[in-house]
């Protein structure tokens, strides 16, 4: 055990036993690189049953695509996470990174609540390659309330998409309050 932290073992390792609840409505246009439409999703995640550790965590999560002209699409994503009882560090919500927080480390802030919004402005700029401008805002924190808006942290940038025979690869450029970070990912996540 750590002096600092005489605990943190038996916070944070262990058996997680848990059930996973969800309802999926999906209406877009395609599931890598939407461009109408709407994916909207809410779970419930209950732990316990002889495990470890006895939490919940509820999460909402919307998405919503608007073609704009002939080729350019507005996004729009929402999530919020909420969660209860003892949840282990690596089970917290997190935001930071390239798919809730750009501009700011991956998982770089963690809590029994989250909430992240982005939105994106996408364009084609050559065949099978598009750019986005986008702005998000979130954070994830310990709390009982609802009084994450003094504290929410703001990224911006700029983004480029290449669609692949093996999926899109994203790269961002993201601007967050201690500076700017390069994000990388495969795969069209939002």
């Amino acid at each position: 055990d750590s002096p600092y932290a005489p605990n943190y073992i038996n916070d944070n390792f262990g058996l997680t036993r848990s059930v996973i609840l969800s309802r999926v409505l999906d209406t877009r246009d395609s599931n890598s690189n939407p461009s109408e439409g709407g994916r909207y999703a809410l779970s419930a995640e209950i732990a316990g049953f002889g495990g470890d550790f006895g939490f919940n965590k509820y999460t909402v999560d919307a998405r919503r695509y608007w073609k704009v002209g002939k080729s350019q699409v507005v996004a729009v994503r929402g999530v919020y996470g909420y969660g209860t009882g003892h949840i282990p560090y690596m089970q917290l919500y997190a935001a930071g990174g390239m798919d809730t927080l750009r501009g700011y480390e991956d998982d770089q802030f963690k809590g029994n609540r989250m909430f992240a919004s982005s939105i994106e402005y996408r364009f084609p700029v050559a065949k099978r390659v598009q750019a986005a401008f986008f702005t998000d805002i979130g954070n994830a924190w310990n709390a009982d309330g609802f009084d994450f808006i003094k504290d929410l942290k703001f990224g911006y940038g700029l983004g480029i998409r290449v669609v692949t025979p093996f999926g899109p690869v994203r790269v961002d450029y993201g601007i967050g309050s201690q500076g700017g970070r390069v994000h990388f990912s495969f795969g069209g996540q939002f």
